[in-house]
């Protein structure tokens, strides 16, 4: 599911982050936009399912679009929105905006 970006949060712990690029199906994994806007942050919550949702923890920090692709292959269930997400993204992510 792509996220709009123009939600209000501001913490990339939050559920509201505004900058969400993916998050998977499982609703336990999600691609953001680091806080400092130089990388790609794959995430990860342990209970997504849990009333009280356990926040959102960087577990792989990438600057290069080789780096989050090999992120990608070992950590994520593939699907075809999260490859065109990919696809689209700049070889680094210091020219991404």
């Amino acid at each position: 599911m792509r996220l709009d970006q123009k939600n209000t949060g501001s913490c990339e712990t939050q559920d509201d982050y505004n900058a969400v690029l993916y998050l998977a199906p499982n609703g336990r994994d999600r691609i953001v936009e680091g806080s400092c806007r130089r990388q790609w942050i794959a995430q990860r919550r342990a209970k997504p399912e849990s009333k009280k949702k356990s926040p959102w923890t960087g577990k792989h920090y990438c600057q290069t679009k080789e780096g989050l692709a090999r992120v990608i292959r070992e950590s994520f269930e593939q699907d075809s929105e999260l490859q065109s997400l990919l696809k689209g993204l700049p070889d680094r992510f210091a020219v991404a905006r």
